[in-house]
């Protein structure tokens, strides 16, 4: 019977295999050369089983495993294991359900506004395809040795190269601003006028005008400043 910590690593595996598995199931979009949209799509579409499949080969090493023959470097893997599976179960439900709803539409000019419609704001299906694939590398390096062939981790990093070098799928909107943050950290836009106050640690910050002494409560300093103070 597998640990907690593999289990743990199983159910997040499984939350990003069953979009992975919808989207797979829903109505494939037709391959076409002379647009973007259309390309993307199909090009995101064609390697769902392959991510899938690696998924699964994962899951299934994992439900065999025995507590009595993990070792602790091993329960450490399944805490990484678990926190990239999640990280990337967002993506693939959104992507998931861009698929779902442009599946059955054939018309160019309504899949392309429908298309834009269920994106938004968010990243286009190539961008959601590509970091799910980071992810699934990064599971299958972390594996025990064994699990994954070189040929396997091969193939699923020149599907990343394919999914990375495709045209947008979305034109640029030229009047407006487009911000995207694929990673862990902050995000920090600042398109108005005035100050941008921006603390990302755990230590206390203070803005506003100060026009009169004030004392911290440690008593280490004074800030008699008549600017804006940051700490």
């Amino acid at each position: 019977m597998p640990s907690l910590e593999a289990n743990t690593a199983i159910c997040s595996l499984q939350r990003l295999l069953s979009p992975l598995q919808q989207t797979e199931d829903s109505i494939g979009p037709s391959q076409s050369d002379n647009d973007d949209l259309s390309t993307a799509l199909y090009e995101v579409f064609k390697r769902v089983p392959q991510v899938r499949q690696t998924l699964q080969k994962l899951i299934s090493f994992l439900r065999t495993r025995k507590t009595k023959d993990e070792t602790a470097q091993d329960k450490a893997s399944y805490h990484r294991m678990a926190r990239i599976a999640t990280g990337c179960a967002e993506r693939a439900m959104k992507m998931q359900e861009v698929f779902m709803q442009v599946a059955e539409i054939e018309e160019l000019p309504e899949l392309k506004s429908r298309y834009k419609s269920v994106v938004g704001r968010g990243q286009p299906v190539e961008g959601l395809m590509k970091g799910v694939i980071e992810g699934v590398l990064k599971l299958a390096r972390e594996s025990p040795a064994g699990i994954f062939s070189l040929q396997e981790i091969e193939d699923l990093e020149e599907a990343l190269e394919v999914i990375g070098g495709l045209a947008p799928s979305l034109e640029q909107d030229t009047g407006g601003h487009s911000f995207n943050n694929y990673g862990p950290g902050p995000q920090n836009v600042h398109l108005g006028s005035g100050h941008q106050n921006i603390n990302t640690g755990v230590a206390p910050q203070f803005n506003g005008q100060f026009h009169a002494p004030f004392q911290f409560p440690q008593g280490a300093f004074q800030g008699t400043g008549g600017t804006a103070g940051n700490c």
